[in-house]
């Protein structure tokens, strides 16, 4: 099961949001297609599944939590900079 979330029609997690802020906070990555175990570690907890049922889970199941959150963040910073143009858009017209 994939998920079609969309920005303007666009694949969400391909659309650059307008403001970020750029860090020099990087971790290792064994392979460019496999998910870093910080990442994972850190989608296992926000998920709220302990270690055990982690492992316990199909590999499907763990790439949909960590595509999941990768889309929430990506939708945050999204939704984020929609914000930060609306209140720029109202502080013009003051």
């Amino acid at each position: 099961m994939g998920f079609d979330v969309r920005y303007n029609g666009d694949p969400v997690l391909k659309v650059k949001p307008r403001y970020t802020i750029a860090t020099a906070v990087t971790y290792g990555m064994r392979h460019p297609d496999l998910v870093a175990p910080f990442e994972e570690h850190c989608t296992r907890l926000d998920a709220g599944y302990t270690l055990p049922e982690w492992q316990a889970l199909p590999p499907d199941d763990r790439a949909r939590e960590v595509a999941l959150r990768r889309l929430r963040g990506q939708i945050s910073m999204l939704q984020n900079a929609e914000q930060q143009d609306h209140v720029k858009r109202k502080t013009r017209k003051r």
